[in-house]
């Protein structure tokens, strides 16, 4: 359910909708304004959303870390290392007219892929993320002492002490209170994107595909490795 957002009696200034009481304080004049009875039952239906919301602002900021610590200069060492002294391991180990060609498939090529998958892995988790975090992202205040407004219909967001976002009394849509770039997010994603817990979970399966594409990519090119080795042999 979705309801007009009001403005103060005395100053005309947009009112947050938080608690389900007859009468609101305005936060820049103090007005008490009277709230019509659809308005005061929303609130409390928010105020049992909001409390999903809080559940699951834990598990968001566990999913929402772009990439683990250190995995792009790890994966940079990987690649910049293994190769060179996987090469070295295969030119003891193997020796004759295939020695050389035979270390770069079995050795050398593969020694790129662990690296190179990590590297894949965290640009992409770390992409997905910065698009989710964007998509809920809450609109900037009007002004100065203004509070941060709802990405979906504008109205200003009642904040809670140390929360890492805010539910709208309006139209009941989660908003994360930072500040982050939202124009290159795609709008289907801000449409299909609700609560916190439906990012939780569309997050949550969008980083799983994405770990699985990355797997299937290193197992592809490592098969190529073997059949550019069976190729060889099979010449030989």
């Amino acid at each position: 359910m979705k309801l007009a957002p009001l403005h103060c009696d005395g100053c005309s200034a947009p009112l947050p909708l938080a608690v389900p009481q007859a009468r609101v304080a305005c936060p820049f004049c103090g007005h008490a304004n009277a709230l019509p009875e659809a308005y005061v039952q929303a609130a409390a239906m928010r105020q049992q959303e909001a409390a999903a919301r809080r559940a699951a602002e834990p598990l968001w900021r566990r999913l929402a870390r772009p990439r683990p610590r250190g995995a792009l200069p790890l994966a940079v060492l990987l690649v910049i290392l293994l190769p060179p002294l996987a090469t070295l391991v295969g030119s003891l180990v193997l020796a004759g007219p295939l020695g050389q060609a035979a270390v770069v498939a079995l050795f050398s090529f593969p020694a790129l892929l662990p690296g190179a998958g990590l590297w894949v892995w965290a640009a992409a988790v770390g992409g997905t993320v910065m698009r989710f975090t964007a998509a809920l992202a809450a609109r900037p205040p009007k002004g100065k002492d203004s509070p941060p407004r709802c990405r979906d219909c504008g109205a200003p967001l009642a904040l809670e002490q140390g929360a890492l976002s805010a539910t709208c009394g309006y139209c009941g849509a989660d908003s994360l209170i930072e500040k982050i770039e939202t124009t290159a997010v795609a709008a289907e994603l801000k449409e299909a994107l609700r609560t916190l817990a439906q990012a939780n979970g569309k997050l949550r399966l969008r980083r799983a595909i994405l770990g699985l594409g990355t797997s299937g990519v290193v197992v592809l090119l490592g098969g190529a490795s073997a059949l550019l080795w069976w190729a060889m042999m099979a010449l030989g």
